[in-house]
């Protein structure tokens, strides 16, 4: 009786699965392509240098589909930045950048422990941007609270309860038609 006992429960016993994970972001490489864009950039490095060094692993790039994940969400919010360019031309668009040309830096400041406020400035420099409508429009697409207020220095910014720092320069690029070059993001 007890040998029967020992093979229905050697049949019902389940094997442990082995569970690789990235050495990047710390996570299942299933759960990798969550990631924010540049987080997706470095898992993918260190997924090539794993599976070159793990032979007899089965993950492989395309099966995780970060390129694929890579290619829709640069192109849903061009928020992947481009290879880094020369030092010579980074020069270039900083002349480029300090003539003239309007800004907008979106800034991201803890309130509490988990509780953060996302600052909007220079979108007053705009000329066809109202900032009250602006304001308006940013409470409504992500649900909360928005309010312009006056910095110390007297320019006008939105400030925008809730972290909205990587979902708001798409939103600018398609509601405000602000391309993409003119928004930096501050504080990350």
């Amino acid at each position: 009786k007890k040998m029967a006992e020992n093979l229905q429960t050697e049949k019902l016993a389940i094997k442990p699965l082995k569970v690789d994970y990235c050495g990047s972001c710390s996570l299942p490489f299933e759960y990798c392509c969550f990631g924010t864009p540049e987080r997706k950039i470095q898992c993918e490095k260190y997924l090539e240098n794993y599976s070159d060094a793990n032979p007899e692993s089965d993950i492989a790039i395309s099966q995780l589909s970060l390129t694929e994940s890579k290619k829709h969400s640069s192109a849903d919010q061009n928020s992947i930045p481009p290879e880094e360019p020369s030092a010579q031309s980074k020069k270039k668009a900083n002349k480029k950048k300090s003539s003239n040309e309007p800004m907008v830096k979106i800034g991201r400041v803890s309130r509490n422990r988990r509780k953060y406020i996302t600052i909007v400035g220079g979108l007053s420099s705009f000329p066809d941007i109202k900032m009250k409508d602006a304001a308006k429009v940013m409470g409504k697409q992500f649900a909360c609270g928005c309010s312009v207020s006056k910095t110390a220095s007297g320019a006008e910014e939105i400030t925008i309860q809730g972290d909205v720092l990587y979902d708001l320069p798409g939103f600018l690029q398609s509601s405000f038609k602000i391309p993409p070059d003119r928004i930096v993001l501050v504080g990350e």
